[in-house]
């Protein structure tokens, strides 16, 4: 009868639902309302993945938070210092010693804050009192590059650290979104600005590396093909293959920057 055939369709409905997300993916898409570009997409959708995913896609949002707030002169320090306690410093100093990269930034800073170095150069930025640490300017620059650049970099290689020495797909997972950032939604830029993928496609613009069609960076574009080979990847040593692309390309990236910087400052 009627009954039991809208009771069939809904049990049709619950298992479509329940199949959906069983093999349901998540895409980082790194394209922009003008072009299309890499995109990355995640292996593991079950809740525990989901909510990890969602953690490393928020760093990309309290990072804008706070060149949001860097943006408006005068800029008040203590709103800057508020968000970076409340979503970034837990991560900033929860960092796994056993990364390569980390493990040699931290020792070079070993008189400097130590594990918590990142931490303890942001403060000096914020605090302004300090030799070096004094001009307005360079305060702002400091503070966004702190928690961009050198946060960032440091939360994208540890998760591939860690994902290739395990061949955890999850882990892996994480480090990409971390990489990326959230995507676009509508006419709605994503939050790629606020990411290594953004600091790469700046140096492109500087160096004469964007594509010509997509306009994305090659640093970027390489990256992106290495995370996703990562994924793909049979074992561990397949991935770290991957990883050892990844650095290389964080090392040509932020050669970029240095040679920038310097040659701004001859």
């Amino acid at each position: 009868g009627t009954a039991d055939a809208m009771k069939s369709t809904m049990q049709l409905v619950i298992l479509a639902v329940m199949l959906a997300s069983a093999s349901a993916v998540t895409t980082f898409d790194a394209s922009t309302k003008d072009d299309t570009r890499s995109s990355y997409r995640a292996t593991d959708a079950d809740a525990t993945a989901t909510g990890n995913l969602d953690v490393a896609l928020k760093v990309s949002q309290d990072v804008k938070e706070i060149k949001d707030i860097l943006a408006v002169p005068p800029i008040v320090y203590t709103d800057v210092k508020a968000k970076y306690i409340a979503n970034l410093k837990s991560l900033a100093e929860d960092t796994p010693t056993t990364e390569p990269a980390w493990k040699n930034f931290m020792e070079h800073y070993a008189t400097e804050g130590g594990a918590n170095f990142i931490t303890d150069y942001f403060n000096k930025a914020i605090a302004g009192t300090a030799p070096g640490f004094t001009d307005a300017n360079s305060r702002k620059e400091m503070i966004e590059k702190t928690v961009l650049d050198m946060l960032g970099m440091h939360l994208v290689l540890s998760a591939l650290w860690q994902a290739q020495a395990a061949n955890d797909k999850a882990l892996w997972d994480r480090g990409a979104a971390l990489f990326i950032g959230k995507s676009m939604v509508g006419e709605t830029d994503g939050t790629q600005t606020s990411t290594t993928y953004g600091r790469a496609q700046k140096r492109g613009g500087n160096y004469g590396t964007l594509h010509l069609t997509t306009g994305e960076a090659k640093v970027n574009t390489v990256v992106i093909t290495a995370l996703n080979a990562g994924r793909d990847a049979a074992d561990s040593a397949a991935m770290n293959v991957q990883y050892d692309l990844i650095l290389h390309q964080y090392k040509v990236l932020y050669s970029q920057a240095t040679l920038r910087y310097a040659n701004k400052i001859d």
